[in-house]
């Protein structure tokens, strides 16, 4: 059986004062996972509410990640497809 991380985190002022110190804690979280054998980590995409709302680019996250971890898979655990236009059609 393999373990992953996964995080649709709900936004807390008084436990992670700004968004800074949030993604500070999922860097540092991420990279203890992997130390500690954990085979994947999966971000949510929310927008304008507490849960979940300080992750609304889970790919440019993912892409900070990446830079901390080796053995780690990284994905998507949800993207709102009309906010992301992939194809600019004129």
């Amino acid at each position: 059986m393999r373990f992953g991380l996964l995080y649709p985190p709900t936004f807390d002022a008084a436990t992670h004062c700004d968004s800074a110190t949030l993604y500070q804690q999922i860097c540092e979280q991420v990279e203890l996972g992997e130390t500690l054998g954990y085979g994947a980590v999966w971000l949510a995409e929310h927008h304008f509410t507490p849960y979940g709302g300080d992750i609304p680019n889970p790919p440019l996250l993912l892409a900070a990640l990446a830079q901390r971890t080796r053995k780690m898979r990284l994905g998507t655990a949800g993207v709102a497809l009309p906010l992301n236009r992939a194809l600019n059609i004129s």
